[in-house]
């Protein structure tokens, strides 16, 4: 399939499975190119805020690693928002209470790292504080990564106004190819 223009962008594809990295069922993934030539993948930035929809992205951001050879940066950004507050507090009994925010996602990333990422070993973690499109773009670009993978609700209408979407954020604002892998429970609202 050829690239399409779409605004200052190329839609590449739209598949629910990619031949390369086959096997991944029917889950929708978009991979949006800025500047489509040669692709190189020495780092892919993978978005991580411990959904399920992270880890099909990280599933997926596996899937491109082996084929490319690729390292991959796990990127968690702190952001507590006024619609989700609590998040980084202790979810299960018998936790150790957390004196911070920060303390409680590197248990968190410790935690989604054991259970999605055992057998891959070129891979580094980053948590940081901000704003999530903006700081992963940035990470990105800082990074010299050649693609970010994340998940996306998969949410519309009125929710999406609302909450906006990160994902759609990062595609706008991105220099390097953005792959948005949609949760299975995604959305249709």
């Amino acid at each position: 399939m050829s690239p399409q223009e779409n605004g200052s962008f190329y839609l590449l594809a739209i598949f629910k499975s990619f031949p390369l990295i086959g096997g991944l069922g029917n889950q929708l993934a978009v991979l949006i190119i800025s500047n489509p030539g040669v692709m190189v993948m020495k780092k892919i930035l993978v978005a991580i805020d411990f959904s399920a929809g992270s880890a099909q992205a990280l599933h997926y951001a596996l899937k491109f690693a082996r084929q490319f050879g690729s390292d991959l940066l796990l990127l968690h950004v702190i952001h507590d928002p006024a619609e989700a507050p609590g998040f980084y507090s202790s979810r299960k009994a018998g936790e150790p209470v957390f004196s911070n925010m920060e303390e409680a996602a590197s248990a968190m990333m410790d935690d989604f790292v054991a259970e999605h990422l055992q057998e891959w070993k070129k891979f580094e973690v980053r948590i940081i504080p901000g704003l999530p499109a903006d700081e992963i773009v940035r990470t990105a670009e800082k990074e010299k990564a050649e693609m970010i993978v994340m998940g996306t609700s998969g949410h519309r209408g009125l929710k999406r106004l609302m909450i906006g979407s990160v994902a759609e954020s990062v595609i706008r604002a991105s220099a390097c190819p953005v792959l948005a892998v949609r949760s299975q429970g995604g959305s249709s609202q």
